[in-house]
């Protein structure tokens, strides 16, 4: 996605992109190539193959991405807490994976598959 239109986007219809604001054009389009990466790897049935991202989204990804500090980085690579400066950070046991913005996630469910029940053929049993 261009740069121009994501940045028209969020000049006009987000009021907090102070974090868009300070980043230069380079590390801006780096986070739209990251944004749309992780859309189309993460929720391939809504945005895989030839399917276009809706701006909304990808901006919600962007302002999403350059919202993690480090502290969320340490806890997606499995850190349960850490000393900063005298400073104890703990993290929750059960850290949900945050690669993909709430309301992203709301509007597009990731798609969940299975079978729970099963028929006696299924279970080899004999009798």
């Amino acid at each position: 996605m261009e740069l121009a239109l994501v940045h028209d986007y969020i000049e006009s219809n987000v009021f907090y992109h102070d974090k868009w604001d300070e980043q230069t054009e380079q590390i801006r389009q780096v986070v739209i190539n990251n944004s749309e990466a992780i859309l189309k790897r993460e929720l391939p049935h809504h945005f895989g193959g030839t399917k276009e991202i809706p701006i909304d989204v990808m901006v919600e990804q962007c302002l999403h991405i350059l919202e993690f500090d480090d502290s969320h980085r340490r806890a997606e690579m499995g850190v349960s807490y850490f000393m900063a400066s005298g400073l104890y950070v703990s993290f929750d046991k059960k850290f949900a994976d945050r690669s993909i913005a709430k309301t992203i996630l709301h509007r597009f469910p990731r798609r969940k598959f299975g079978r729970y029940s099963h028929s006696r053929s299924d279970t080899f049993r004999g009798y």
